[in-house]
């Protein structure tokens, strides 16, 4: 789930709380299960998903901004595939969403993303691999 927190109090709200329980439930961690920076992960997810199925909020469209040098053109047709891309995404399963999130917007390689979503390694490959093909029907229907 790739979400953008427009409100800054928010975010920072959620960022502080995020750290809060990470100090909290320090001695819970555990290295030889996970790396630090995928624990963090886990609980800035599932803070994430409380905060939002609580509020019932959706996530907001994606706001790319146009770099000063560069065709605009060319800028603007992919700034609208993104925006295109984003929408369909959000016609994907919340797991979908997050795993496609997690793999090309956090930039976490398969394993990484196995121990966050709490998956084997070849499940997780799998679902990434069937998540982009929905989303690639999606996009071409």
């Amino acid at each position: 789930m790739y979400i953008r927190i427009q409100n800054r109090e928010l975010a920072e709200d959620i960022t502080q709380e995020v750290f809060v329980k990470a100090w909290r439930f320090r001695e819970t961690f555990d290295e030889t299960k996970s790396s630090l920076k995928n624990w963090i992960f886990v609980i800035a997810i599932n803070l994430l998903r409380d905060h939002y199925k609580k509020k019932k909020l959706t996530t907001e469209e994606i706001d790319e901004n146009i770099p000063e040098k560069g065709d605009l053109a060319e800028d603007a047709e992919k700034n609208d595939l993104i925006n295109y891309v984003f929408k369909k995404l959000e016609h994907l399963p919340e797991r979908d969403q997050e795993l496609i999130a997690l793999r090309y917007k956090a930039d976490l390689n398969v394993h990484e993303i196995s121990e966050i979503m709490k998956m084997e390694y070849s499940t997780a490959k799998v679902a990434i691999h069937r998540a982009v093909k929905k989303l690639q029907s999606i996009c071409n229907d």
